[in-house]
């Protein structure tokens, strides 16, 4: 058990562990029906998840968040934007029994969404959302109809009273969660988050006003999804569904949803270990993993053994406060090793996350990997080409293990973020470090203990070029 003098002193960070002990300085001392309980798993997020620094804010408008009050003068901007038009009216109310919230023109939102829009229009009445203007170009030309924007309409909708509440919600959390856990940059953005929260959960109030039947969300977390999922609970809708979108995190225990869709199967146990008893978890197969066998096949262990070249991706993440420069170098260097270890019987391909290629290519170079091959191929085409794939947390990986590749965690030592080392303790996917790299890629693939000839004596060649 982790003593509260020692819970106070560590700062948070967006791991699964970090969360249960944010949610343990709030239960009991908050009340359940309170926004600042209701709300947790997106203030822990506000908190940890991207933190703000001088440097990123200096010339946005965050910047006003350096002010004393500067998140009041933050949401009144947007307020202001609102009354002079600039943002679009507020969409006149659907009456529809089916809503879906397309929250991000990423893939892993659009492919999961679309096609239940598609399925719903055929026998129900059927609204999509979207809370940016380009999802409605990625939406199907037959199903425009079915869309509408509702981008920064909070903007319309928010009220002095709500500004007053999320002070109130900032002033108690900073009474229950010490200032050391929580930037104080952050502390703007919790307020924000609340007042944004209020302000959606009036609009959904007037989409409502006919009861749906069924709600959907892609990210509970967003303060648009949580507010409608909130006004959906209140209004009694009977199924209201998140599909989780990525690896899985304790935070999602703190849902408004009726039924939380899992990815793969091992984390409908994990979930229903956490969830309340109103929420089901409940495995649906990802859209992109169905595709990826569409578009790439599945090699199954005949196709993976005997190779005279593996083709192995590591794939690189998306920026997380948490997951250090340090703590990069030392997974890089697993790779390091094994390409030490493996030579020629291992062909290697670097993809950078886009959301962090700078970073990426920094820590390449910061270990003397300049000349390693970096992707810049659709990554369709390097998944394809690819027998084996490796990343310290990657949710590419759990669509892509359907395909029958072999996926790797690379992790010099296994951390809690995103639940990696859950599945990695449940035997899903091979976890590698410096020490087992080596070995374990060879047995994932029956290769033999020896280099070929033109690496042992490559080998020698470098350990003689070091001796003293």
């Amino acid at each position: 058990m982790i003593r509260m003098h020692q819970t106070r002193q560590e700062p948070l960070d967006f791991s699964g562990e970090s969360f249960e002990r944010f949610q343990a300085l709030l239960r009991g001392h908050c009340h359940p029906e309170s926004w600042l309980w209701i709300l947790r798993d997106g203030i822990f997020s506000t908190i940890t998840h991207d933190p703000l620094t001088l440097k990123r804010v200096i010339r946005t408008k965050d910047a006003l968040l350096l002010l004393p009050g500067g998140w009041v003068v933050w949401l009144l901007l947007h307020k202001i934007f609102a009354l002079l038009g600039k943002i679009s009216p507020l969409p006149q109310p659907s009456g529809s029994t089916h809503h879906l919230l397309f929250l991000s023109a990423r893939s892993n939102h659009i492919k999961r969404v679309l096609p239940l829009l598609r399925d719903f229009s055929e026998h129900a009445s059927c609204t999509g959302w979207a809370n940016q203007k380009k999802i409605l170009s990625l939406i199907d030309e037959d199903l425009k109809s079915r869309m509408r924007l509702a981008e920064n309409s909070w903007g319309r909708t928010i009220r002095v009273s709500d500004l007053w509440t999320a002070a109130s919600c900032g002033n108690e959390l900073n009474r229950l969660i010490p200032r050391a856990m929580t930037p104080w940059l952050q502390r703007g953005k919790v307020r924000i988050y609340v007042a944004i929260f209020l302000a959606w959960r009036r609009f959904w109030n007037e989409q409502f006003q006919i009861r749906p039947e069924f709600v959907l969300t892609t990210y509970e977390k967003d303060p648009m999804a949580k507010a409608m999922l909130h006004v959906a609970l209140e209004a009694g809708v009977p199924t209201r569904i998140h599909w989780a979108h990525g690896l899985r995190h304790a935070s999602l225990q703190s849902t408004l949803a009726t039924e939380l869709w899992c990815l793969i199967e091992p984390d409908v146990n994990y979930y229903r270990a956490l969830l309340p008893k109103n929420c089901e978890p409940i495995y649906k197969q990802s859209p992109e993993a169905l595709e990826l066998i569409r578009d790439i096949g599945i090699l199954d262990e005949n196709d993976l053994r005997g190779l005279e070249c593996i083709h192995f991706l590591f794939l690189g993440n998306g920026f997380d406060a948490s997951y250090t420069s340090d703590l990069s170098r030392a997974d890089f260097k697993v790779i390091q090793t094994a390409m030490a270890g493996l030579g020629s019987q291992v062909r290697w391909r670097f993809r950078p996350h886009p959301g962090n290629i700078p970073s990426f290519r920094q820590d390449l170079a910061a270990l003397g990997m300049e000349d390693v091959e970096v992707s810049t191929n659709p990554l369709r085409d390097d998944l394809q080409w690819a027998h084996a794939a490796g990343s310290p947390f990657s949710s590419v990986l759990v669509d892509m293990k359907q395909t029958g590749r072999k996926i790797f965690w690379v992790q010099e030592k296994i951390r809690p973020l995103y639940g990696v080392d859950e599945l990695i303790r449940e035997g899903y996917g091979i976890h590698i470090d410096s020490m087992t790299a080596v070995s374990r890629i060879r047995e994932a693939f029956g290769l033999g203990n020896e280099l070929p000839p033109s690496d042992t004596n490559a080998r020698q060649t470098q350990q003689g070029n070091q001796a003293p």
